[in-house]
C-alpha cells in the first residue's frame, strides 16, 4: 500500500519534499495508531503527535482583530444553525474559547 501512495505522489509531481511524509498505521474502529505496521497501537497519541510536529501553526496574528472566512455548507430556506456553517480563521481570536496555543 505504501509503494501505491509514493506512486500516486510521483503521478501528481510531488517534489521530493513532499514524499518525505510521516506514515502511521491507525485503527479508527478501536480508536488506536502506531508507527510499527507490525505493532498494536494503545490509543491516538502517535496520530495527535505527528499533527503537532508536522503541521505548521497558523500563520494569523492573533492580537489583532477577528477575521472569518465563513461558507455556508446549506442553501435551504429554512432557519440556520451554526452546525449549517464552516469558517476559516484568519487573524484574532474567539474571546469565548481559551486559546489554542
Amino acid at each position: 500500500m505504501l509503494n501505491e501512495i509514493y506512486d500516486l505522489f510521483i503521478d501528481l509531481d510531488a517534489k521530493e519534499d513532499q514524499l518525505d511524509f510521516p506514515v502511521l498505521y491507525t485503527n479508527a474502529r478501536i480508536g488506536t495508531a502506531t508507527l510499527d505496521p507490525d505493532g498494536a497501537g494503545e490509543d491516538l497519541r502517535p496520530l495527535f503527535d505527528a499533527v503537532v510536529e508536522h503541521v505548521p501553526p497558523p500563520r494569523g496574528n492573533p492580537d489583532a482583530p477577528l477575521q472569518l472566512l465563513v461558507a455556508n455548507l446549506d442553501s435551504s430556506d429554512l432557519p440556520r444553525s451554526d452546525r449549517d456553517w464552516t469558517h476559516l480563521q484568519r487573524a484574532g481570536q474567539d474571546r469565548r474559547r481559551p486559546s489554542r496555543s
